[in-house]
């Protein structure tokens, strides 16, 4: 269970614990009068109302921006690793054909290998091995004129954005930020409930059904924050379909007949379509 299915039971589980605990409460222990220290309590109240719902929204607005960043840096990193395929086309033999190999290799093996392992939190030894021998063939081009002493540069630049979006991805599986601040947010959820619970209400139906509500706040805001903390698993994973485009790309272009330049001269162009002439009035 994963994505929405893990924010909805948690929000669902949240409010009928509350209640339930709500309810028991009030079985078993007389309720207290706080009429007499009730400004004291709203007070308190407040304070601990208050710094819960900051950390949590601040940890909600932390996971979003982290979940994005990280899905500009996959599609930065696969369109660097089509850049470097497309400058390649400049080269000379067998570096043309080692690096375009490499690239196409890269993809395959981000899709197929380290995507699976990403959410089991783990790394593909087989996609670092292939950025280092791509890294190598740009790394020992031997330009023979200035043209591609230009392209080996652009590569490079390249190849630094491919290493830098793959060093994000792997970064996350060590975020423990979430893991720290779980308890303590648990136990701040717990301490605002357990004040609602013994306040002196008459209506009890409606003092447990805003309980559930404050309860389904808490619940689904921590879940969230849970889900986007593992951006490579469950139903909101991020998924590496810009690679995937690279790979369609590629076969597009093995499959086109325009490979060689020179043979888009050969293809007839259509007359231009003449445009009606205005209606003189």
């Amino acid at each position: 269970m994963s994505g929405l299915p893990i924010v909805l039971v948690v929000c669902l589980g949240s409010a009928i614990l509350a209640m339930a605990s709500f309810t028991l409460t009030r079985k078993l222990l007389k309720p207290i009068d706080i009429s007499e220290h009730q400004t004291f309590l709203d007070a308190m109240f407040n304070i601990v109302g208050t710094l819960v719902s900051l950390i949590l929204g601040l940890l909600v607005a932390a996971a979003l921006d982290q979940y994005q960043n990280l899905e500009r840096a996959v599609d930065n990193e696969a369109a660097s690793v089509s850049e470097i395929y497309r400058f390649s086309r400049g080269l000379q033999e067998p570096s043309r054909s080692q690096i375009q190999g490499l690239c196409e290799r890269y993809c395959q093996l981000v899709i197929s290998d380290e995507w699976p392992a990403l959410a089991q939190g783990k790394v593909s030894q087989a996609v670092f091995e292939t950025f280092c021998l791509l890294s190598d063939e740009v790394v020992l081009i031997h330009p023979s004129h200035d043209g591609e002493a230009n392209l080996q540069a652009s590569m490079l630049e390249s190849l630094d954005i491919v290493g830098a979006g793959r060093r994000e991805r792997l970064l996350t599986l060590n975020n423990t930020r979430e893991h720290l601040l779980g308890p303590i947010l648990l136990a701040g959820a717990v301490i605002v409930l357990a004040f609602a619970f013994f306040y002196v209400k008459r209506n009890s139906l409606f003092h447990s059904v805003v309980i559930a509500f404050v309860a389904i706040a808490l619940g689904g805001n921590m879940a969230l924050i849970y889900v986007l903390s593992k951006p490579f698993d469950g139903d909101w994973k991020i998924q590496p379909r810009a690679f995937a485009l690279n790979l369609k790309a590629r076969q597009m272009l093995r499959e086109s007949t325009l490979l060689d330049p020179a043979q888009a001269k050969s293809i007839p162009l259509k007359p231009a379509t003449k445009l009606p002439q205005p209606i003189q009035p």
